[in-house]
């Protein structure tokens, strides 16, 4: 059974005081909006939002999911979470790689940018296949460098 559910906005407000500082910086270069406020947008306008959760006691450790743009072969991954997302690494890696091929299976295009401090997503989203097509140096509110992502699907 996959340790995922569909989010709530209570799972937003868990979450928002105890993001991984690395998620916390990204939220602050790239819309200088407060934690709670980005979990929330990213909530409101996702296609698909779901809360990862501790299998040991069910509570919030992540919040993830994917965002549909104009073009139905297009779409956007995004994902927050606290430092307890590293506590059960090979579960959360094998249902990460899963959900990612699922929604690469709807989405042929999947993509997104991510702030180039963000060493942990950066590690992540190599190994879930996705590659880095684009450095943009003055990206966001604070003009950080964010790297452009992209999964293509196997056709």
């Amino acid at each position: 059974m996959p340790h995922y559910r569909p989010s709530t906005v209570e799972d937003a407000e868990y979450l928002a005081p105890r993001l991984r500082e690395a998620d916390l910086s990204e939220i602050r270069a790239a819309s200088g909006n407060d934690p709670l406020q980005s979990l929330l947008h990213s909530l409101h306008m996702g296609t698909a939002t779901y809360t990862m959760v501790d299998p040991d006691d069910d509570t919030p450790v992540g919040i993830f999911g994917v965002v549909e743009t104009s073009d139905p072969d297009l779409a956007s991954v995004w994902a927050m979470a606290s430092p307890q997302i590293l506590k059960h690494p090979k579960l959360f890696m094998r249902e990460s790689r899963a959900w990612v091929e699922s929604v690469n299976d709807i989405y042929p295009v999947l993509f997104n940018y991510v702030d180039e401090r963000n060493l942990v997503h950066i590690k992540w989203l190599q190994a879930m296949g996705f590659i880095f097509i684009h450095r943009h140096l003055h990206f966001g509110v604070e003009r950080r460098t964010f790297i452009e992502f992209v999964r293509i699907r196997d056709v």
